[in-house]
């Protein structure tokens, strides 16, 4: 975050109730001149606690100065406060020198709760499923495996970021699962069944911190083992084989923000959907070769691939930032741009007429979600009532039907044809949604994880 020249800034991070404060820590970059014209150079801070919000209770934690010269740019530098206290709010007041402005990539604050209390539920930031176990990912870092049938806890484990996205994958051909995290203190890790790690990847500083946004798998040159592909805050996607050696690294320009592993051209080797925050998404082989791009947004909010043309290729569509829906064909011809006129944040494809050959939705930010034909021929359209989070596809037996779970906590089951079907009100708002064994598994941002058994008959 930049702030303006001169300026003294204050945060203040808040806590559901008591906790004993250790560490308060955040990185900063040093520069003498940018592309602003302004200077980035930090000069002193002061962390303080309290138990009632800063109006009578103030106690210093603890303070430092940089008085500099350091490397103009490069990685932000890391700072520290260390102490013990215990607060329910911490402000860290950060002054810049003379002239200059504070530029802020990072703050964690790390302490604990009091022993057998829990002060803050879970923060579930991604669902995914192994053969064996429901899998959640936290804000806090923690990676928990829950028993499908039951939701009890069977394992757990903890990381030093938050977990951004989670995906299951046999890497080495063993017969067993492991589970891919990508993780925001930069870390690409992957797991065991047993949640013993295999191994971990740290992404570098390029641009922006490299946070790890986003993972996928998919068998990148045709061995029938899968490669494990991440994109990052900084700019770049990478791959990786299953035992963790860099096969390449492509700059796809500006944050990942979406994307596919999938054999578009049907040669049994898949290509690279990379959907960022900017302009463009590129689409790469197996090597990190672009093969073509599609130019729109900004922001790919979502990618679905599914088999429209019935020869064996997969087409493309894209969700996008600037309200549209796009289709494309396997190598990169545009077919169909629709206007929703809000941001399109989910798409899916899947065969809603049984017709052997895949339809396609998406969900705008305008409470509805649309379907297309293979021809890019809009089939309906059905209001929401909330702005959407997320669509999947949910198996039934009368084939494909469309979740979706909104803003405002609603689960809404669509048939085929657009008909509501089923419908559940949890009054909190949805963050994930998959599906598991014909039934839906939805996390709230109460830190709850429901499973929803559809009526018989639909």
């Amino acid at each position: 975050v930049v702030f303006e020249p001169d300026r003294r800034v204050a945060l203040t991070i808040h806590f559901a109730g008591p906790v004993t404060v250790s560490r308060v820590a955040w990185k900063a970059w040093w520069a003498e001149t940018s592309s602003k014209q302004t200077a980035y150079r930090l000069a002193a801070a002061e962390v303080s606690l309290s138990n009632d919000d800063f109006r009578q209770d103030r106690r210093a934690f603890g303070s430092l100065r940089d008085e500099g010269p350091h490397p103009s740019w490069g990685s932000p530098r890391d700072y520290e406060v260390t102490g013990t206290g215990t607060a329910t709010a911490v402000r860290v007041e950060l002054t810049p020198h003379p002239g200059t402005a504070v530029y802020l990539a990072e703050l964690h604050v790390v302490g604990s709760a009091p022993e057998g209390e829990t002060t803050v539920a879970y923060d579930i930031t991604r669902l995914a499923a192994s053969r064996d176990a429901l899998l959640v990912g936290t804000g806090g870092g923690d990676l928990l495996a829950l028993d499908p049938a039951t939701g009890q806890v069977q394992r757990t484990t903890r990381f030093g970021g938050a977990v951004n996205d989670v995906a299951v994958a046999d890497l080495d051909g063993d017969g067993s699962e492991e589970v891919v995290v990508g993780r925001r203190d930069y870390w690409l890790t992957v797991l065991g069944a047993d949640f013993a790690e295999r191994w971990s990847r740290e992404l570098k500083y390029y641009r922006s911190p490299p946070s790890v946004n986003l993972v996928r798998t998919g068998d990148l040159d045709g061995d029938g083992k899968p490669e494990v592909v991440c994109g990052g805050e900084n700019w770049r996607f990478y791959a990786f084989s299953g035992a963790g050696e860099e096969l390449w690294n492509y700059e796809s320009v500006h944050a990942s923000r979406s994307g596919v592993v999938a054999d578009l051209d049907g040669d049994g080797k898949a290509e690279v959907v990379c959907g960022t925050h900017y302009y463009w998404v590129s689409v790469l082989n197996g090597q990190g070769l672009p093969q073509w791009k599609a130019s729109f947004g900004p922001i790919c909010r979502d990618v679905a691939v599914g088999n429209f043309a019935g020869d064996g290729t997969r087409g493309v569509i894209f969700g996008a930032g600037d309200g549209c829906i796009r289709y494309y064909s396997h190598d990169g011809k545009p077919l169909l741009s629709y206007n929703t006129g809000d941001e399109v944040v989910s798409v899916l494809a899947l065969d809603l007429d049984g017709d052997g050959r895949d339809e396609f939705v998406g969900a705008s930010l305008n409470q509805s979600v649309y379907a297309f034909d293979a021809q890019g021929e809009r089939l309906w359209r059905t209001d929401l009532g909330s702005p959407p989070v997320r669509l999947v596809s949910l198996p039934t037996s009368r084939g494909p039907q469309v979740a979706a779970i909104t803003q405002q906590g609603q689960v809404v089951v669509l048939s085929g044809t657009g008909r509501v079907v089923a419908r559940s009100d949890l009054g909190t708002p949805l963050v994930d949604v998959l599906a598991l064994d014909r039934e839906l598994v939805v996390a709230d941002a109460a830190g709850r994880v429901c499973r929803f058994r559809l009526p018989s008959e639909n």
